[in-house]
């Protein structure tokens, strides 16, 4: 979308606006060289406060940017020259108010901050980002109503929407209001999540960076870090004054950002990394705990294991005893493990449960259901949660030293 530079139809308010006269087309291309220092500092003839950026900013460096969009044309100047004609009176006038605020300062009216772009267009590509609290030099505006504005401030310039910019007096009433701050950092320094040097850091600083105040506490300075960022900063690292923030490149945004997100994730990484040696230490203690369980209960029924087959046999086969265990009977007790070469020494089982040592049990579907308790003497209790073996044999899931033997054993079940 071709850009049309705004003509100044009268003469600006003081000779510090940095504008384009009413003395025609070959005045209108020649900019002013009115320094942009008076502009963002001085104050207006009746001694009141105008909104300025701050004295950290490197004003040359905004000096030197070209104060005006590039025009395409001299046609296209002369066709909105023609246009003037046919605005009315109120449009004339909008057209004049806009007219004499090119060279001021706005202020950027946004909760976190504002895009700006290559073309006075919702899909041109974003350039940088300007944020709450932040001042712009208005350089021209675009649409029948000035829908767009171009702006200069810091290290970017561009197109952004018109009705996020406060001009005028409503920005010197804004600025009064805000009494807006900009930390910059005297020496290298980190940015920490939280008002604490305890927390997590949010960010390593060089010297020099600046950024918008957004409070205080403690001792720490809160900032903007980034559009989507907020830091804590140890105020005996940072010079605060007063003053408008300059926006930023999105070169320079990203760099930022991608060093926050670099730290959020290495500490994602190192907390998902502990909590798995968490889960694996209380694994390795459950199954620490089961096999002695299980070496006490052999232990217990080593002494006579004919006699406790003879006790429970006398029970009967399919009784229950007061805590809900049926009595199966005598089984064959073997073991398999996540290396044996058979397809139930998967990690999956056939009830589709992550295979666990010391717990998981194979049996015989039709005998014993998925799911169901089962109590081997000697060894402890498992879950029926795999299947491949024969009728009256019981598999138990185990590490892979102790996956050797062959024991017969009485199997009690409870759903």
């Amino acid at each position: 979308m071709a850009a049309t530079l705004l003509i100044t139809s009268a003469p600006l308010a003081d000779d510090n606006h940095a504008g384009i006269s009413n003395a025609g087309i070959g005045a209108a291309l020649t900019p002013s060289t009115a320094p942009i220092e008076e502009t963002v500092a001085a104050d207006d003839v009746s001694g009141a406060k105008v909104a300025r950026f701050s004295s950290s900013l490197d004003l040359e460096a905004l000096e030197e940017r070209a104060p005006y969009v590039p025009v395409t044309t001299v046609a296209a100047l002369r066709d909105e020259l023609s246009s003037l004609s046919l605005m009315n009176q109120t449009q004339l006038r909008e057209y004049r108010e806009r007219s004499a605020l090119i060279g001021t300062i706005g202020i950027v009216n946004v909760s976190r901050s504002l895009n700006v772009r290559e073309e006075p267009d919702g899909d041109a590509q974003i350039v940088g980002k300007i944020y709450q609290n932040s001042g712009v030099i208005i350089r021209n505006y675009f649409g029948d109503e000035g829908e767009w504005t171009y702006v200069s401030s810091g290290s970017v310039s561009g197109w952004v929407v018109s009705k996020y910019i406060v001009t005028g007096e409503l920005a010197d009433s804004l600025y009064e209001t805000m009494r807006p701050r900009v930390a910059t950092t005297v020496c290298e320094c980190t940015a920490y999540e939280k008002a604490t040097s305890d927390s997590n850091k949010a960010v390593e600083l060089d010297k020099g960076e600046g950024f918008v105040v957004l409070g205080y506490e403690n001792d720490f300075v809160k900032v903007q870090l980034t559009a989507a960022s907020d830091g804590y900063i140890d105020s005996e690292y940072i010079a605060v004054t007063e003053g408008l923030f300059a926006g930023k490149s999105l070169v320079d945004e990203e760099k930022i950002q991608d060093a926050v997100d670099l730290l959020t994730e290495t500490r994602r990484i190192a907390a998902e990394k502990k909590q798995a040696e968490e889960e694996a230490a209380k694994e390795a203690a459950r199954i620490a705990a089961q096999k002695k369980k299980a070496r006490e209960e052999a232990k217990k029924n080593s002494s006579g294991s004919s006699g406790s087959s003879s006790k429970s046999s006398s029970s009967g086969v399919g009784n229950t005893d007061s805590e809900g265990w049926t009595y199966l009977g005598k089984f064959r007790v073997t073991f398999y493990c996540v290396n044996c070469n058979t397809p139930k020494g998967s990690r999956s089982t056939y009830s589709g449960a992550k295979a666990k040592e010391w717990h998981t049990c194979a049996v015989k579907s039709s005998q014993i259901s998925m799911g169901t308790e089962v109590k081997v003497s000697g060894f402890g209790t498992f879950v029926a949660e795999d299947t491949g073996v024969g009728y009256n044999q019981i598999d138990l899931f185990v590490s892979p030293d102790e996956c050797d033997g062959l024991y017969y054993r009485d199997v009690w079940v409870r759903k």
